[in-house]
């Protein structure tokens, strides 16, 4: 059997793709929170007193002390105001903030500035998922991931932007490239990732598909909301050769 993620759009899908749509919207607005960025903060030009505030405000962010950041950030913009980590830790204390006009000014400053640096484009796509523009942040996380095609947490952004685009096989492609990327290293798969798999596979009435991954979802958290979700849908799934029991808000 080919597995979801490698499938291709089928005739009569159409249908189904609706069905799918609503949930995905809410998945792909209602997730984006937390995605802090990891990467390095590269602090080249900067004195060995201002390198350290930047270092501290990164630290800030990653511990969702956001008013922190910004406070810290702002000063350094004042005196560094085009330094790269600078604006991308700015704009992602402001969008983290829900202040969402001042992020979107930094990005597109740090997007022109600083064109080849994939994280002004992955942040620009959060505040259009936050803002209801999924189309757009399409755009902006594909490139994103053109430029490091290897970062995870860009790759799981774009799924769920595909998802609320109406794309459901381009987001499984996405999904399955992560899953795929986590067997290969002997990773334990992420139960979120595995959950929005199953979630997307179900919705678009791919039953077996989406009894797999349930399954593995509770193999991987035995209790919590998702496995109570998976229990329930694994419960009262229609058998094969009856017809597919309508979607289920989670």
């Amino acid at each position: 059997m080919i597995p979801f993620h490698q499938r291709t759009r089928r005739a009569g899908i159409r249908p189904l793709v609706r069905k799918a749509i609503g949930i995905a919207c809410a998945i792909a607005i209602g997730l984006v929170t937390g995605a802090t960025l990891t990467t390095p903060v590269v602090a080249a030009g900067l004195p060995a007193d201002d390198a350290a505030h930047l270092a501290a405000a990164y630290q800030d962010l990653q511990a969702e002390r956001y008013q922190a950041a910004l406070q810290t950030l702002s000063d350094l913009q004042t005196r560094h105001p085009h330094h790269p980590d600078t604006l991308i830790g700015l704009a992602q204390a402001h969008l983290e903030l829900g202040q969402l006009t001042e992020a979107f000014s930094l990005l597109q400053l740090q997007r022109t500035l600083y064109p080849s640096q994939a994280a002004g484009h992955y942040l620009l796509g959060l505040l259009f998922l936050r803002s209801g523009l999924p189309e757009s942040a399409v755009s902006t996380l594909s490139q994103a991931v053109a430029i490091q095609p290897g970062n995870e947490l860009f790759r799981m952004q774009l799924a769920r932007a595909l998802a609320a685009t109406g794309q459901p096989y381009a987001a499984a492609s996405q999904y399955g490239w992560l899953l795929e990327r986590t067997e290969a290293a002997g990773r334990r798969p992420d139960p979120e990732l595995v959950y929005e798999m199953a979630d997307l596979a179900a919705r678009l009435e791919i039953r077996s598909d989406a009894e797999r991954l349930y399954r593995l979802l509770i193999a991987l958290e035995p209790s919590g909301a998702r496995a109570r979700i998976a229990r329930d849908w694994l419960n009262n799934a229609s058998p094969p050769d009856s017809a597919p029991p309508p979607p289920t808000t989670p």
